[in-house]
Order: C-alpha cells, then structure tokens, then sequence
C-alpha cells in the first residue's frame, strides 16, 4: 500500500541536493508548523545545529504536503549554498512515513537519525561512540536516544 503512496508523491528539492554527503544525516519530517509561535526559533535550532556539526553530519527539513505557509518560509530560512542544511517537500502530504521513505530513496548516507520539528538534539559529538557500539555488535540493528521536546512541556 505505501509503494501505492509513493508512486503519486512528488519529491522537489528547494535547496542543493547532498552530493558528497557526511555519514549521518539528520531528518525533520513537518507539517504545517508555521502555525506555531516558535516556528522560526525551530529553524534556527536546526539552521545551527547544521553550522556546528557539518563536518560530519547533514540535516534535512522535510515539508510533508504542508497547507500553511511553511514551504514558503523554509524556502526563505535556507540559504542554498550551505553545505549540511537542506529541504525537501513531499506533495500531497505522504502521513510522515511516506514523506520520509520517498527522501531517504534520493540519498547515500550510512546513518540516518530521525527526529521531529520539535525535539531538540544534544550531545551529537558523541554520536560515533554509539556508531561504533553497533559496528561492534552484529545483533544490533539501531539505537534509540532520549527525547526531549522544546518548550514547556519537558521531558518524556
């Protein structure tokens, strides 16, 4: 059923697609998050977050078929000629699977951290020490790290 789904998305990259991509990439699946107050601070957050760490990891902001304006202002936030910080819409909306299936079919990294517009992510220095726990283990298949959601609604 989801090849079904996918076979109807349209995939556009609005910034430059990763070419020689680092190991990691960091996916930010959204939708119509415009709507909320921090929306900006959010790609800030994200903008940031790709500055610090582009020497090994790239982040991509996926708009999944968003009705708001929030194609129209990822647009604008995202610089084109930056290195580790992307976007990519999916029309129509592909329910968050679908939107993230069909981006990670037009990329080569080797890890892929999926995340959502509103949780935060620490301590990504130390991602190669869990990189090289499940290089160590052939039983292990992936790794899980806490979340922590921005604003007032604190940890889970």
């Amino acid at each position: 059923m989801l090849k079904d789904i996918i076979k109807h998305l349209e995939l556009t990259w609005h910034s430059a697609l990763p070419e020689e991509s680092n190991d990691i990439v960091v996916l930010v699946p959204q939708y119509n998050e415009s709507q909320k107050s921090n929306f900006q601070e959010r790609l800030e957050y994200f903008g940031n977050l790709a500055s610090k760490h582009s020497h090994f990891l790239d982040i991509i902001v996926i708009d999944d078929g968003s009705t708001d304006n929030s194609v129209k202002l990822i647009k604008e936030f995202v610089d084109p000629k930056t290195t580790s910080f992307y976007f990519v819409s999916v029309f129509p909306n592909a329910q968050k699977v679908g939107a993230i299936r069909l981006t990670l079919s037009s990329l080569q990294h080797k890890y892929v951290i999926l995340t959502d517009f509103d949780t935060n992510l620490e301590n990504l220095e130390n991602l190669y020490q869990s990189i090289d726990e499940l290089a160590q283990n052939s039983s292990l298949m992936g790794c899980y790290f806490k979340m922590i959601p921005s604003g007032p609604n604190g940890l889970l």
